[in-house]
């Protein structure tokens, strides 16, 4: 088990960079100006972050048996997310205010909800597999964030 893993790192960096946004989501009391703003920063953010982490982490867990699960799960995850988000990037200005914020919320929700299932198993369960050279290699290609399924591998040996 590698222990010091730069890519879960970078991973709960990115989901603290999108919880600032999921707050703002999440409060009852955000002007709808706020709660639209919030959104439309977010939107590029998690779709950057979701492509990244299927492409690459959800890649790797699936050549492990016991992370191959918790792969399809978060895949579904981000597929509902990309749901709501494409509703609301393309709907979102006819809706009412009231329409707006419950949509909004149902997002916010699935989204800290989805975080926290990976940062409280999925990465403790994926730190087991990584050793220095497959962390270092999955942070690299994390971290580029131009990468495109051409930059892939689909080998099991893919990350060592």
């Amino acid at each position: 088990m590698f222990l010091g893993s730069k890519l879960i790192n970078t991973l709960m960096h990115d989901h603290e960079n999108i919880k600032q946004y999921l707050d703002v989501l999440l409060d009852k009391n955000s002007k709808i100006s706020d709660l639209k703003e919030s959104f439309y920063s977010l939107l590029p953010e998690l779709r950057s972050h979701n492509r990244r982490e299927e492409k690459i982490v959800y890649r790797y867990m699936h050549n492990k048996s016991d992370l191959k699960f918790s792969a399809l799960e978060g895949q579904e995850e981000h597929h509902v997310v990309d749901i709501l988000l494409k509703d609301l990037d393309t709907h979102g200005a006819e809706l009412e205010d009231e329409r707006w914020r419950a949509k909004t919320t149902v997002l916010a929700k699935l989204i800290q909800n989805h975080l926290e299932q990976e940062e409280e198993d999925t990465f403790l369960n994926l730190r087991k597999y990584l050793t220095a050279k497959s962390d270092a290699l999955l942070c690299q290609k994390y971290e580029n964030k131009n990468f495109s399924d051409k930059d892939s591998h689909n080998g099991q040996n893919a990350y060592v």
